[in-house]
């Protein structure tokens, strides 16, 4: 009669071993050379190093399932990718899963990279080591903003700021 709940415990506690939450509530990402399948982590050479035209996909945890998030409809879930502090490349996930509570991100020399202009970025870095970083989020909604224009006029345009809900860092080695 209490075995069932222990196992049941158990088996979701080796499900999340490897989503972390840092203290502001943002989940972590893990990193390997291989598509990383949902629950599998253990199968792969987890990493945070790689050499410039190493394949780098990313597993990306959420703090909860993405349905539980308020998504209003000017809002959009999006990915964004800055190397050495310098922002790269957005992409925009149109209608995620409601259940989705992680996703598989093609960062890099995947063949299907997610960031069209990332292997390009890279090719143009000075020797040496570079930091990755891959921020997850919802672009929020926060108000509307009187723009004055050139010729005098004004233009209204909404603010938007990225609520971040997963981020991740790895070094790229460029020899």
């Amino acid at each position: 009669m209490y075995l069932l709940p222990i196992i049941f415990t158990m088996s979701v506690s080796a499900q999340n071993s490897y989503r972390q939450l840092d203290a502001d509530g943002i989940a972590n990402m893990v990193f390997a050379n291989d598509a990383i399948e949902k629950n599998m982590e253990a199968n792969y050479n987890l990493k945070t190093d790689f050499d410039g035209d190493e394949s780098v996909y990313a597993r990306v945890y959420f703090p909860k399932a993405f349905g539980s998030y308020s998504i209003k409809s000017n809002e959009q879930f999006m990915v964004d990718v800055y190397v050495d502090g310098r922002f790269v490349q957005r992409k925009i996930w149109a209608n995620p899963d409601s259940d989705w509570d992680q996703i598989q991100v093609y960062v890099l020399n995947t063949g299907d990279d997610d960031f069209s202009r990332l292997s390009s970025h890279v090719e143009t870095l000075d020797i040496g080591d570079h930091s990755v970083l891959v921020s997850v989020g919802i672009e929020r909604y926060q108000k509307t903003k009187d723009i004055i224009q050139e010729d005098g006029s004004i233009e209204r345009k909404d603010v938007f700021l990225m609520e971040t809900i997963s981020k991740g860092t790895f070094t790229i080695h460029i020899k």
